[in-house]
Order: structure tokens, then sequence, then C-alpha cells
């Protein structure tokens, strides 16, 4: 039923979102901190943190729990305020809204949340409609589009279903819908898959990436889940202990992170693997993208060059849809042969490190 919406032409719903919501959108934080008190100590949840979103782009914030992600999201929205720092818009800095100004800019601003957040005695209908009805949205106006964003999560059969008749992911299904309800520019995603089974949770992840390329829309998503962050993010960055260690297109992060809070939560370890120390000759790391994942490099490299080559560890995963394989090579031979082909490898574009 969602392929069959996504094949279709835009509904009414749709070209309103386009031509209400579909600015140029270009967000720039900068030095933005924020301190809470608690029982008279200060806590640094989030230190002179500086990033810039682009229009239409799918971001990722990446890290482990306490990392300030959290906190991150909801200065955005300011429903945190920041202590420090300034967060702009399309040129106009959030913190100098007042609360009419502010109420307006949320309005443009959908959220999507871990644990649904929905209203239990309120049917699926009435849960997608409620931002709507309280906006002031004429009936008519509400009928249309939320039989469009029915059809966009797929969920036209449960429109007078209640949240205790869904499943964990049609709940987020019903999430969604609401968070597009009010026609936003922004999309924001807090752990929204986290409660969810693998399965369902690349349904949602699935239907998050055909909004935002049928749309335009900018998200945002913070998770915890190093699968989430892989699999749709255009580009992400790394907290850790409220400070930004890393930021970079996403298969940049994960093949060759350059710090070493990154590279730990991605499995790449800094130094070899236990049990590898001891191989002779030399050791290295080489980093595959794309057709080279696939291309029989290293059997041409021991067919052109006098050396012996021996898979030790590796993977190959997909990330953000390509092909990336991080492999470790023994190499054995001659000095000589050992550095040609090294050098070799370097020019088929391929990444190399050497461990040993």
């Amino acid at each position: 039923m969602r392929e069959a919406f996504f094949k279709r032409p835009l509904s009414f719903f749709e070209r309103g979102l386009l031509l209400f919501g579909g600015v140029t959108l270009l967000i720039k934080i900068e030095n933005l901190s924020k301190v809470y008190q608690t029982n008279g100590k200060n806590i640094m949840a989030l230190k002179d943190i500086n990033l810039e979103i682009n229009d239409g782009e799918i971001f990722g914030i990446m890290g482990l729990s306490g990392a300030g992600k959290s906190s991150l999201i909801r200065c955005i929205n300011r429903l945190e305020e920041p202590t420090e720092g300034s967060i702009i818009i399309n040129d106009r800095d959030i913190m100098s809204l007042d609360s009419v100004q502010l109420s307006e800019m949320r309005k443009k601003i959908g959220m999507i949340f871990q644990h649904f957040n929905l209203l239990t005695s309120r049917t699926v209908y009435q849960n997608i409609a409620f931002p709507l009805k309280i906006s002031g949205v004429p009936q008519y106006e509400i009928d249309v589009r939320v039989k469009d964003l029915l059809g966009l999560v797929g969920l036209a059969d449960k429109k007078d279903s209640y949240p205790s008749k869904l499943s964990g992911g049609q709940k987020q299904r019903v999430g969604i819908a609401r968070a597009l309800a009010g026609r936003p520019t922004l999309l924001l995603s807090d752990e929204a898959t986290s409660s969810l089974d693998p399965q369902t949770t690349g349904q949602i992840l699935s239907l998050l990436k055909d909004i935002n390329r049928r749309l335009n829309l900018t998200i945002i998503i913070i998770s915890h889940q190093m699968e989430v962050i892989r699999e749709i993010c255009d580009r992400v960055a790394v907290l850790n202990s409220g400070e930004v260690v890393e930021t970079g297109n996403t298969i940049d992060i994960f093949s060759h992170p350059s710090s070493p809070i990154t590279r730990g939560f991605v499995g790449i370890e800094d130094n070899m693997p236990e049990g590898i120390a001891g191989e002779s000759g030399r050791v290295i790391r080489v980093i595959f993208l794309g057709e080279n994942a696939r291309e029989p490099i290293m059997s041409r490299l021991v067919k052109s060059f006098d050396v012996y080559a021996n898979i030790l560890s590796g993977n190959i995963q997909r990330i953000h849809g390509e092909m990336v394989g991080n492999l470790i090579f023994g190499l054995e031979g001659s000095i000589e042969n050992i550095e040609d082909s090294t050098r070799w490898l370097e020019k088929q574009g391929l990444q190399i490190e050497v461990l040993k």
C-alpha cells in the first residue's frame, strides 16, 4: 500500500507541504551550551556545540546514553532553553523569538518520539487531527489532510482504531503522520525506533527515507543505534559527554573515523585485534568502498606481485546504500614487493592503514 502511494501523483497534502513547508531550510547551531542545576550542582549537558544542517538532508546525531543527544534536539525547538549560544534557522536566531513567535515556529517543526505519545482515548484519525484542530484548521481541510497522511504511512484501514489495538510499528506510523500534519519544514526524531524490533525498525526507516526524498523534508535523527544512523543518514555528528567529537558524511564516519570515540562506536579498533599481533609480515587494514567492495582486488594483487595475502578479520556492510568493506590482511613477501603492493592498493582508490 505504501509503495503504491509513492508511485502516484502528489496528493493535496503533499502539494500543500511543498508549497507552504518546502522552503529552503538551513540550520546553524553556534557555540551552544546547556547547563542543568541539580542538587545545587552544575551539570554540563552540552558544551560549545557547532553544527550546520542543510536543506533536505537527513542528519544524524549519535552517541551513547547520556551523551547529550536529547538535550540538543530539545534545544533546537526550545523545549529546553540553552544556557549559551545561538540556533539560527534561515538567518533568524530562534533565541530572540518571543512566546507568540516561538509558538508559530514550533508549528513548522514536527517531532516523533520513542514512546509514540499517542492519546489512548482517541482513534488514529483523532490523534492525527488533534494538532490541526487546536490550530483552528477547518474541518474539511482536516479530513483531506488526515486521509492523505493515512495513505502516506500505510494506515488507511486503521482510521477508526485505538492505539491499544495497534502494534508498535503502527503506533509510530501514527506518530509520524501526526508530526507531518502541520506541514513542517523540519522533522525531529528522538530515538523513534529504539522500542521497535529490527524488522519494524527497517520499515520505519524506509518510510522516513521515502518522505525525505519525496517532500525534501529536512530530518534530524538522534539515536544510540548505529544501524539506524548507518542506514538512513546523509551526514552525522558524534556526541560524547556533551561535545561534538566528529562530524562528516555517514560513509566517511563509519569507514574511517578520525576520533577514537567514534572508532569505538562503529567497531573499528585502534590497535590490532587480539591474536593478530603475532602475525608475521605486514598487517594492513583495507577499506573498500562502492564497486571496489565487489572487485577481486586482492586476487589481482596476489597475481601481480610476489606476495601472499591472508585475510585475518573484517566485514562487509551496507552504509547509506553503499557497500563498504573493512578487512585486515596479512602480507608476506619481500619488503620491496610488500611496499609495491601496498602502493598499488592505494592507486586502486582503497584506503590503507598499516597496523604492523
